[in-house]
């Protein structure tokens, strides 16, 4: 069954998508390496708890 969105709820998600477009290039500008530092950090979390890989 296929869920109707309407034009209201299509433009408040471009609206967010296009605010969090806007974030990743400041981040980007700013600071450069933050993702692949972040990619090196270490995740302290016991592995069997974790369901969601990004």
């Amino acid at each position: 069954m296929k869920v109707k969105v309407t034009r209201r709820e299509t433009r408040k998600h471009l609206k967010q998508f296009h605010l969090a477009v806007e974030l990743v290039k400041v981040i980007n500008h700013f600071f450069p390496d933050l993702i692949c530092l972040l990619k090196q950090t270490e995740d302290p979390r016991n592995q069997s708890y974790i369901t969601c890989l990004w």
